[in-house]
Order: C-alpha cells, then sequence, then structure tokens
C-alpha cells in the first residue's frame, strides 16, 4: 500500500513537474504560427501598398512621358521661332544701315550749297 501511495505522489509530482514542459512546447508553435500569421499580414499589407505606389507611379509614367515629348517639340518650334527672328533682325539690321548710308549721302549732297553759300557770304 505504501509503496503504491509513494508512486502514486512522485508520478504526480512527475506529470506536475512535465506539464508546463510540454504545455510551452505545444503553445510556442502556436505562438510562433501566430506570430508569423501576424508577420504574413504585415508584409502582405506592405507589398500591397508598394504595388499601388508602383502601379501609380506606373500610370504617371506615361503622361509624363507624353509631356516630355511635346515639351521637346515646344522646344523645337521655339528654336526654330527664335532663328527666324534672328534672320529677320538681321535683315532689317542690313536695310536700317543702307538707309544711313543714303541718308548720309542725301544729307551731304543737300549741306553742300548751303555751306557754299555760308562760306561765300562772310
Amino acid at each position: 500500500g505504501d509503496n503504491t501511495a509513494a508512486s502514486s505522489r512522485r508520478l504526480s509530482t512527475l506529470r506536475n513537474s512535465i506539464r508546463p514542459i510540454l504545455n510551452r512546447r505545444i503553445k510556442a508553435p502556436v505562438m510562433n504560427q501566430a506570430a508569423r500569421q501576424k508577420e504574413r499580414a504585415i508584409v502582405k499589407k506592405e507589398i500591397d501598398q508598394l504595388r499601388s505606389g508602383i502601379q501609380t507611379l506606373a500610370s504617371s509614367a506615361a503622361p509624363l512621358g507624353k509631356v516630355l515629348d511635346y515639351l521637346q517639340e515646344d522646344l523645337d518650334s521655339m528654336q526654330k521661332e527664335l532663328e527666324n527672328w534672328r534672320s529677320e533682325n538681321r535683315f532689317h539690321e542690313t536695310a536700317i544701315k543702307a538707309e544711313e548710308s543714303h541718308m548720309e549721302k542725301t544729307l551731304e549732297t543737300a549741306e553742300r550749297p548751303v555751306r557754299r553759300y555760308r562760306t561765300s557770304d562772310r
């Protein structure tokens, strides 16, 4: 009888000692799995946000490319227009110089009699 009671107590004590260890081993993977699921959810959310950002960037890149093409066309057009204005400016500068030269000759021709008159008056 006593041996049986003592064995029963030792067995009970042993069970009580082992239970927390077994519980920890059983709960640890469950916690790790829960932690893993939470981590997966966080990573999935970050990936979804990244995917959304990339899609937004890609959808913005196409119109931006078109804007850059139009900008290049506008720059080319403005460069041609500037060259036309410069050419027209050179033409008018030449015309003005020719007109000035003609005016000087005309004035010189018109001033000769006045100068002769002034010098003969003295």
